[in-house]
């Protein structure tokens, strides 16, 4: 088995073990459906006031400590147990506030479903370069995950419309706050779902000082992949495909996964963008990743990974984001 086929062949297990998954409970709420794909949230995603975080006391370890927090969301559709967004902060122990700080905001993928992973593979690395990580909680992830999901796996389509949505509109709060109230330098950076999440909330950001972005393993689109492609396999089709015509359910959820496609977005002014996907990931096509070169003219820095080989072996992504901060 060569390099290639061994970094797909991981990947293929992985979708493999997750088949037929998602969406169980159907489409959903076709009103939420309807409000988050006109974009209420993802073209309006500032709001004047900036959110109020509250922090707890830090917990030392040996070159580090964490602190958790939470600030309240006004994302849409969220129920009332998911409002409380939950996030962790990791600290080099002798840095005394965030304050005038570098500091990584970092979402998650999907499955990510609490802090240690993250922890592990960005925080504490980034601390020993004097860096601070913001882990967020996806709203349908860890502490904040409905009690009828089993799991990471998303009840229904209009349930991860909500997911994602929340995702960039919490992402731009965190980023705002953290820029205006703590004069932060910031590099959001996320991977797979949180990398295009990164991606938009890039195009979205009009205040370019102090912040770049790192996109990891991210797909310019998930509707090709989730509808027709790799992922495909996670989805329960019996329950969405409803009307017994598989080929008009599978575009019928294209089309409403493609809301977040980076066509549909403006290029980042923000000159600090930095894109790091891998080159055999079985989840991402190539050519999906190429869309972030061929739309946004942004060049792509290609790794020798697979999509799960790249999140367990990610020094790269740890360059990549002290790059992006020794630019900013």
């Amino acid at each position: 088995m060569n390099l290639r086929n061994a970094h797909y062949y991981i990947d293929r297990q992985y979708i493999r073990f997750n088949a037929n998954q998602l969406f169980k409970a159907g489409w959903g709420s076709q009103k939420l459906i309807e409000s988050i794909t006109t974009d209420l949230n993802l073209k309006k995603i500032t709001t004047q006031n900036l959110i109020q975080i509250k922090l707890g006391n830090p917990t030392y370890y040996q070159n580090y400590k964490l602190i958790e927090g939470f600030f309240i969301s006004n994302a849409l559709g969220l129920i009332n147990t998911q409002k409380k967004a939950d996030f962790m902060i990791c600290m080099p122990k002798n840095m005394t506030s965030i304050k005038k700080q570098k500091i990584c905001v970092s979402l998650a993928g999907s499955g990510d479903t609490d802090y240690e992973f993250r922890l592990k593979k960005i925080a504490i690395p980034l601390s020993k370069h004097g860096v601070a990580t913001l882990i967020h909680t996806n709203s349908f992830y860890g502490s904040r995950k409905p009690k009828i999901q089993t799991k990471h796996y998303i009840n229904s389509v209009s349930d991860f419309l909500i997911m994602f949505n929340s995702i960039v509109y919490e992402a731009n709060e965190i980023i705002k706050l953290l820029i205006q109230q703590y004069d932060c330098k910031v590099v959001l950076t996320g991977s797979s779902m949180g990398g295009q999440a990164t991606s938009i909330v890039a195009s979205k950001n009009q205040d370019n000082r102090n912040i770049g972005f790192v996109p990891y393993i991210a797909p310019a689109s998930v509707a090709y992949e989730y509808s027709y492609g790799s992922m495909s396999k996670s989805i329960d089709w019996t329950v969405l495909n409803q009307n017994n015509n598989l080929d008009n359910t599978k575009s019928k959820l294209f089309e409403l996964l493609s809301y977040g496609d980076i066509k549909r977005f403006e290029k980042p002014q923000c000159p600090f963008v930095h894109i790091i996907n891998a080159k055999y990931d079985g989840y991402i096509s190539n050519s999906n990743s190429l869309q972030y070169e061929k739309f946004w003219n942004i060049p792509i820095h290609w790794i020798n990974k697979g999509h799960i080989t790249a999140l367990l072996f990610n020094k790269m992504l740890i360059k990549g984001i002290l790059t992006v901060f020794n630019q900013i």
